[in-house]
């Protein structure tokens, strides 16, 4: 049996030596992720919350926020069974404030990653080549991962290949001239490789002025149109970033992307340490082209060269070098490149992965990424970085966790990090009713302890050694979190309620009733709705001493009455209870309906990020409404403030022949969750 001060000890530092699943990331750390109906972003954590909760409400459960994803983003994980890494739907992002201090681990002296102090890692043992479980003080390198993106050479787009060499070492010298190239070669041959090849590729390109070094000039249309449309001539290549229009449209279009890097990479790049490298003073462009490397999942790292480069006896400014580990496809697109580089000596083209080199020609099959000595290795998608250095640092803000239900993981500056979860466990024993709480804990406890020896016994035979982690490294343990005697689970994804009997080994007094996904604890749902689905809940639903006969009458009751409330509200103007709080944002339904409200009033009440409360409304005379610029078609009510005067409400109601849309507003607040209730309560037997 477990200790009987479990409870204590499990929170304590040390207690857990390898934890399986941990916290939370900064709010600064980035993620791969894409938008419904948009493109692939690499952004931050902080910044997918703050588009998110523009359509989804908040969710409040445990001091913790969540914002329960439907379709609207799905996020780049790794499938550890098929070792590849994908765009998968995350159930929620979640949200927590806290005031201690974050582990940041450093693995180049720019890149890092902002973790909790208890978040779980994998580590990667170069010794035994295998994959360790470890808290983030202890780990000594970080996976990140890797994609298979494959790009063949007859699919390169030369314009865009073009334009990467122009952002590298061109000039546009005045509009409406040639442009001109400084082509960085290391002989006259190579310039003239360089012109052969856009002249076979590109129809319309002409070269001018060809001379002894690699000094060339061109005449293109497209590109010159583009360099002007975008505003690009004058400057400085130190000072050249990829304007967004542009940047939108290379991360919409891999074979773009690819193209414009290798250009990038032809005009200021390098093959050095087995890793591809693009070294500039200019980081903001670097960082964009690390950015769309991340959105086809390669991995590169940026690092500030601090060597103090002498030119004549003058240092000139820092470098920064983005080194690439690309996988065996893009490799080998590059070296059909290599011509154009006069490279000192023979380059043998291969990524840079960890154990034997991945050139290795006794590989089994040549897509293999990575080659391991370890006969369990299969994990090819994954690349481990040794980390530089950790420190603690202090963090007052909000910390991230995303909820990916197939592989339990995501992406965090370009880093593998799990994620948390929970699980519900109903044990049917005969009589329960007759026992009491402290016997039911008891039975709880038990059937904790087998879940542990289960799983333990699981992980050591089957699941660890498929990930190639050393079954020694498993202490794994599974504490009880709460026990309950009733829950309500509705047909729609963590979307349920239920009563708490016990939490966290302390009994209660009165049960607690927790809710997950239900209107009641979301910060978009009208206050009467809370109000009304509490009651039906706690009331009816849960409680076991009410028949289930006469569930379906008492519920028809309650709402009967919270709609009778509902009617003297509009009567008497009491209207922010039924009324659905919401905010300025891309919601038509806010914008239009807080500028309506600014409108009659004759002042500006409402701006951008104003929070109010919608009611439907219908509207007698739109004419009315001319100097509003509103169009009253896509109108559908009025936003009120939280203090407002009643009597001046009216009267503009009036005087612009405003009605409150009551059957659309009921309609609203009886919502679908109410439905399914009801709905749920009539299939009782």
């Amino acid at each position: 049996m477990l200790p009987k001060n479990y409870y204590d000890l499990v929170e304590q530092p040390g207690f857990l030596k390898h934890i399986l699943y941990g916290d939370s990331v900064s709010k600064d750390m980035k993620s791969v992720v894409k938008f419904k109906n948009s493109y692939i972003e690499y952004i931050k954590f902080c910044e997918i919350w703050d588009r998110l909760v523009e359509n989804i409400p908040i969710t409040i459960k445990n001091d913790k926020e969540y914002l329960f994803i439907e379709d609207e983003i799905e996020i780049a994980s790794y499938d550890i069974k098929t070792d590849s890494w994908n765009l998968y739907k995350p159930q929620y992002l979640m949200r927590h404030k806290i005031n201690e201090q974050i582990v940041r681990i450093n693995f180049t002296n720019i890149a890092s990653l902002d973790v909790t102090k208890n978040h779980s890692m994998i580590d990667y043992d170069c010794d035994n080549k295998s994959l360790i479980i470890k808290t983030p003080n202890d780990m000594k390198y970080i996976p990140v991962i890797l994609s298979d993106a494959n790009v063949q050479l007859d699919e390169i787009d030369y314009k865009y290949l073009l334009l990467g060499l122009w952002f590298g070492d061109g000039t546009l010298s005045k509009p409406n001239k040639d442009n001109a190239f400084q082509y960085p070669a290391i002989s006259s041959n190579n310039a003239i490789e360089m012109m052969n090849l856009l002249e076979t590729n590109i129809e319309n390109i002409k070269f001018y002025r060809k001379t002894n070094d690699w000094d060339f000039f061109i005449n293109y249309k497209w590109l010159r149109d583009l360099l002007l449309y975008y505003k690009l001539d004058g400057i400085h290549s130190l000072n050249r970033v990829i304007p967004n229009e542009l940047f939108i449209q290379l991360q919409n279009d891999p074979i773009k992307s690819i193209s414009f890097i290798l250009g990038y990479w032809l005009a200021d790049g390098s093959f050095n340490n087995r890793a591809v490298i693009i070294a500039s003073g200019n980081r903001q462009l670097l960082e964009q082209i690390q950015y769309l490397l991340m959105i086809i999942g390669i991995y590169s790292h940026l690092k500030l060269d601090k060597n103090n480069r002498k030119f004549e006896g003058i240092i000139h400014g820092d470098m920064f070098k983005l080194s690439t580990s690309l996988n065996n496809s893009l490799i080998n697109l590059f070296k059909n490149f290599e011509y154009l580089k006069d490279f000192p000596e023979t380059v043998e083209f291969c990524s840079y992965y960890y154990g034997q080199n991945s050139a290795n020609k006794n590989i089994e099959t040549p897509n293999h990424q990575i080659c391991r000595s370890s006969k369990r290795a299969h994990l090819f998608q994954l690349k481990p970085i040794k980390i530089s250095s950790k420190e603690f640092i202090e963090y007052d803000d909000y910390v991230y966790d995303l909820c990916v239900p197939e592989t339990q993981n995501f992406i965090a500056n370009g880093c593998l990090v799990h994620n948390t979860d929970s699980l519900f466990i109903s044990i049917p024993i005969k009589d329960s009713e007759k026992l009491t709480t402290q016997e039911k804990l008891k039975i709880s406890d038990k059937v904790s302890e087998d879940i542990n020896n289960a799983v333990t016994k699981y992980l050591n035979s089957y699941f660890l050694p498929k990930s190639n982690i050393s079954p020694d490294q498993n202490a794994t343990y599974f504490k009880s979190e709460m026990l309950m005697d009733a829950i309500m689970f509705l047909d729609v994804k963590k979307t349920y309620a239920y009563k708490l009997l016990a939490s966290k080994g302390q009994i209660f007094d009165k049960p607690s009733i927790e809710y997950t996904g239900i209107q009641v604890v979301r910060s978009n749902a009208a206050k009467l709705t809370q109000d009304l689905l509490r009651e039906i809940i706690e009331n009816i639903i849960l409680n076991e001493e009410v028949p289930v006969k006469e569930k379906l009458t008492r519920t028809t009751n309650i709402v009967n009455d919270f709609h009778q409330k509902f009617i003297e509200c509009i009567e008497n103007l009491d209207i922010i209870d039924i009324c659905i709080p919401g905010k300025w944002s891309k919601a038509d339904l806010f914008i239009n309906g807080m500028t309506l409200y600014n409108f009659i009033m004759k002042k500006e009440i409402f701006s951008m990020g104003s929070a109010g409360y919608f009611i439907y409304c219908t509207f007698k005379n739109p004419k009315i409404f001319q100097d509003s610029k509103l169009d009253m078609t896509k109108v559908k009510g009025i936003v009120i403030p939280r203090a407002y005067d009643k009597i001046l409400l009216d009267k503009k109601l009036e005087e612009y022949q405003i009605n409150i849309d009551s059957q659309q507003q009921w309609d609203t607040l009886y919502s679908t969750t109410v439905n399914r209730i009801v709905n749920l309560i009539k299939s009782l037997k």
